[in-house]
């Protein structure tokens, strides 16, 4: 009976075993795809770092898309803000109407 049970824990060892390095395998399979990505976005980002400090014209053409961005950010606020003022106002007026009637209800 010791036997058994010792056989049993010593294949249930192999089998945990086996499954860790399946996941190790899997964890180095994920590393050697992630580790080329990073090396070419880390050359990229050097390659525009360069570009930034040694070419007026790009860097123009970049904070020409930057204020293309802003332009078009503070323009879609200003029309969220303007819509939320004017559904605001109808709600404060409705609002308003009810609470005078109330008080005036409440006078007689």
């Amino acid at each position: 009976m010791n036997l058994n049970n010792l056989d049993n824990i010593y294949q249930e060892a192999q089998q945990t075993k086996q499954q860790a390095d399946q996941r190790f395998e899997s964890t180095q399979d994920i590393v050697d795809v992630i580790f080329p990505i990073v090396g070419i976005v880390m050359a990229l980002t050097f390659v525009f770092i360069l570009l930034m400090i040694f070419s007026s014209k790009f860097r123009g053409k970049i904070m020409a898309k930057q204020i293309k961005a802003v332009d078009f950010a503070t323009t879609k606020t200003k029309k969220n803000i303007t819509n939320i003022a004017k559904n605001t106002s109808g709600a404060v007026e409705v609002t308003t109407k009810a609470f005078a009637r109330g008080v005036k209800k409440g006078l007689k």
